[in-house]
C-alpha cells in the first residue's frame, strides 16, 4: 500500500511499518484508517508542526553541530527534541497536525530517521540492537493515534485496537506489582 505525501514523492510506510522491529501497536490500523478518510479534518498544520517536520528532514549525520549524544544510535535524539519541538509538544491535537497528508509526511521522516541511525553505525562497526529512533517513531505513531481518534477520526478496528492495547497495557501493570 502507497500512501501519497505529495504531487511528487510517494513513500512506502505501510511497509517500512510493517518491517518495524519490534512492530509499533497501531501503525497500520492509523494508517488504513487514513487512508479511509484522507480528507478527514484537513486544516493547515500549524507553523510548530511544519518546523518540527523541517528540523527531521533537514538533519545531517555528518554535521559538525551534531554532538556524539546525538549520534550513532541516539541519532534522531536532536531531531526529535531541540529547540523545545518535542512530538508532546507539537502534535497536540489532530487540528495541529492539519491533515493526512501531513501526518504521512511526519511518520516518512520518522521511518528514514530509523534507517539513517542503522546507516550510521553500520557505516563507522558500531553493532546494536536498539536505537533511539525507534523509540520516536513508536512515540510519533502513538501520539497521532491518539490525535486521530480524540478528533472523530475512528475506524471500528482502530478503536478496538487502541482500547484492547489498552486493556492489555493495565493488565500487563497489574501482573507485575
Amino acid at each position: 500500500m502507497f500512501v501519497k505525501t505529495s504531487d511528487r514523492v510517494t513513500f512506502h510506510i505501510v511497509d517500512e511499518l510493517l518491517n518495524q522491529q519490534p512492530p509499533i501497536p497501531h501503525a497500520i490500523a492509523l494508517l488504513d484508517a487514513m487512508a479511509a478518510s484522507p480528507d478527514f479534518k484537513s486544516s493547515i498544520p500549524s507553523d510548530n508542526v511544519a518546523a518540527f517536520l523541517n528540523r527531521i528532514e533537514a538533519a545531517d549525520p555528518n554535521s559538525s553541530e551534531i554532538g556524539e549524544d546525538d549520534s550513532n544510535q541516539s541519532w534522531g535524539h536532536w531531531q526529535f527534541t531541540a529547540g523545545g519541538l518535542t512530538i508532546t509538544t507539537v502534535i497536540q491535537d489532530w487540528a495541529c497536525v492539519g491533515d493526512v497528508d501531513m501526518a504521512c509526511k511526519l511518520l516518512a521522516a520518522a521511518i528514514r530517521t530509523c534507517k539513517v541511525a542503522r546507516h550510521i553505525c553500520l557505516e563507522r562497526n558500531i553493532t546494536s540492537c536498539n536505537f533511539l529512533s525507534d523509540a520516536y517513531l513508536n512515540n510519533m505513531v502513538e501520539r497521532l493515534c491518539e490525535s486521530w481518534t480524540a478528533a472523530g477520526g475512528v475506524c471500528r478496528f482502530l478503536f478496538f485496537i487502541y482500547k484492547f492495547h489498552s486493556f492489555l497495557n493495565v493488565m500487563h501493570t497489574t501482573e507485575n506489582k
